[in-house]
């Protein structure tokens, strides 16, 4: 077996672990294409009502170890975000929930104004978060290994401009 079919095997056996639905069924894993800080999504699905997303991260990434921290932060400030299910920290595994495999990028040749209609719902959500007041995020903040300041700022662009 391959290190890729094992690691698989061992993911669906995790999953069936702490989602008794995907037990009696035929359950489909898939690697999801997209990901970046040490992390690979999966695509968990026994059926098209029982769906979600898997997400294996490295746990020498100090920045992975804040991913569920900063998902319930977003909900807490009702910031839409996919909701946590399971959180497995010793393992680097989150179970979360499935929006679909539809994003931004997919609508790119749509006209302007379905394009319009849903930049304006992204960007909504970014404003909302804007718009916390400092005191919102101070708890959070103070577990976070780097600030996002200006040489980081230019090295996710040119990361983003380079891989995007």
């Amino acid at each position: 077996m391959s290190n890729s079919a094992q690691l698989t095997e061992q993911l669906l056996t995790q999953t069936r672990r702490h989602f008794p639905p995907f037990n009696d069924s035929q359950v489909e894993i898939t690697l999801i294409e997209k990901g970046g800080s040490g992390r690979r999504f999966y695509r968990v699905r026994s059926s098209p009502e029982h769906s979600l997303i898997l997400v294996k991260y490295n746990l020498d990434r100090l920045e992975n170890r804040h991913y569920v921290q900063i998902a319930e932060f977003l909900a807490e400030n009702r910031i839409r975000a996919p909701r946590v299910y399971f959180h497995d920290p010793e393992e680097g595994l989150i179970w979360m929930e499935d929006l679909g495999a539809t994003d931004l990028w997919h609508y790119r040749a749509e006209n302007w104004e379905v394009r319009r209609a849903l930049y304006e719902s992204a960007l909504g959500e970014v404003t909302r978060l804007h718009c916390l007041p400092i005191s919102a995020a101070d708890e959070i903040r103070k577990d976070f290994p780097q600030e996002f300041d200006a040489p980081l700022y230019q090295w996710e662009q040119h990361y983003f401009i380079e891989h995007c």
